[in-house]
């Protein structure tokens, strides 16, 4: 990631809240190039700087997180998906596999080939992941991931009652941690895993929005914010306070805002 900071784009809501107007436009252009909607941009830049320069008039501290209620809901959010994905047993699946694979039956080396293919696995698959989420957005792959993790976490649990050989009697508790849980219910330890799974799932599909293709200044409204902002034409935007709306237009690329 440090290697690949210097060719990302700098974000041009921030440059635009440190009124850098010039570089806000240069990397929009830069990142709208290509597209089939040739104002597209321009519209995008037109809406990031009115939202901006509302921005500014905001509670933008750390305990504004917390004590504003839209703020406060896309903090939770953030956190606890966060949360349930680690709780979900993948750390606990990852640091134990070795014993989970012994108890199957699996020899040294089968688990290390094993181990080897899940690890190298995971970094293609989330390359795909990444692909994949601006085509079908958020929402559908944190259910999906949820969901499946819970299914493989049943799936593990089973084969582990019906088919794990009995683990030692007198296990090196120090050496394995919190794997004497494991050891001792064997896989009704799974059960943990698959209710936090179960329940990120739910959680998820009642809680989590869709931001699919909407831009940061169309997203907090799915939050709680009240609308700030309107499209009232295909090359104008406004702002709405108290119901009276202030239209600005723009004739071009860097040309001067003028109130209508």
């Amino acid at each position: 990631m440090l290697l690949l900071l210097p060719i990302l784009p700098e974000s041009p809501r921030w440059l635009l809240m440190q009124d850098r107007f010039e570089d806000a436009e240069k990397i929009v252009e830069r990142l709208h190039k290509g597209r089939a909607e040739a104002d597209s941009g321009r519209i995008e830049l037109a809406l990031m700087r009115l939202q901006a320069e509302q921005d500014k008039t905001m509670d933008s501290s750390w305990k504004g997180m917390f004590t504003r209620p839209s703020y406060r809901k896309r903090a939770i959010i953030a956190m606890l998906i966060g949360i349930l994905g680690q709780a979900s047993g993948v750390t606990v699946i990852n640091n134990f596999s070795p014993l989970i694979y012994s108890t199957l039956g699996f020899d040294p080396e089968e688990t290390l080939i094993l181990l080897c293919g899940w690890i190298t696995g995971g970094i293609f698959a989330s390359l795909i992941g990444a692909w994949l989420m601006d085509k079908f957005g958020r929402r559908p792959l944190i259910l999906f991931g949820f969901g499946a993790c819970c299914l493989c976490l049943i799936i593990v649990a089973v084969m582990i009652a019906l088919f794990a050989t009995p683990v030692p009697e007198n296990p090196n508790m120090a050496a394995m941690g919190t794997a004497v849980a494991m050891l001792t219910i064997g896989w009704r330890y799974y059960l943990v895993f698959i209710c936090v799974s179960g329940t990120a799932l739910v959680w998820a599909f009642f809680m989590v929005p869709e931001t699919k293709d909407l831009p940061l200044e169309r997203i907090a409204e799915l939050f709680g914010e009240e609308i700030e902002l309107v499209a009232t034409t295909s090359d104008s935007y406004g702002s709405e306070k108290g119901g009276h709306v202030e239209r600005v237009e723009y004739t071009d690329i860097g040309s001067k805002w003028i109130d209508v």
